[in-house]
């Protein structure tokens, strides 16, 4: 059924995530913590074919709100589903953390900066590999008018190209905030599972 390879999920993956320090909340960190074993467990007991692929969950910073889980298919999770949809538009701006798991054990993708970057009520994307890494991305300002720039200057750069240089020029883009985030409004950061 699956077309993507996912990577098995064993539970001391699960067990050996660390507590990152994504806000200055030990609370909230712990939560966090917490809500990032919860989906690699729903991944690895999912039972509809896709085991091990991608699940995401989104909730409230401050522990106001937590959606139902979002399943993905062949790593792709759909969030133009109601729910989320609903979420992010009655959400105050900087309130959500969206967390899910990368069924292929890589770093926070183009799709999840791009996410982060154009839904104002979203803080922090976490991205845990199925392997029990970490990788996450959250809004350095609170100010939305940046990211509404930065997205169309992305937009504009990616509409420039002719369609077979499309994928290349997401690419370079994609490099271009890892290597330099700050510049684009945003901190990223790795953690690795505990051995």
């Amino acid at each position: 059924m699956q077309n993507i390879d996912c990577y098995k999920i064993q539970q001391k993956n699960i067990d050996s995530i660390r507590r990152v320090n994504f806000i200055n909340d030990a609370n909230v960190n712990i939560r966090l913590q917490l809500l990032c074993k919860d989906v690699l467990t729903m991944s690895m007991n999912r039972a509809d074919g896709f085991k091990y692929d991608e699940v995401g969950i989104l909730v409230s910073i401050l522990g106001k709100y937590k959606s139902n889980p979002m399943w993905g298919y062949n790593g792709i999770i759909d969030i133009s589903n109601p729910e989320y949809q609903e979420a992010i538009i009655t959400n105050e701006k900087n309130s959500l953390a969206f967390i899910h798991n990368h069924p292929d054990n890589s770093i926070i993708s183009y799709g999840d900066l791009i996410n982060l970057i154009t839904t104002d009520s979203i803080k922090i994307v976490i991205a845990v590999a199925n392997n029990g890494n970490i990788s996450y991305a959250h809004r350095m300002y609170a100010d939305d008018g940046f990211y509404i720039k930065l997205y169309r200057n992305i937009q504009n750069k990616i509409h420039s190209k002719a369609k077979s240089e499309v994928a290349r020029c997401r690419n370079e883009i994609y490099k271009k905030i890892l290597n330099n985030p700050e510049k684009y409004g945003l901190s990223i950061k790795q953690s690795r599972r505990k051995k």
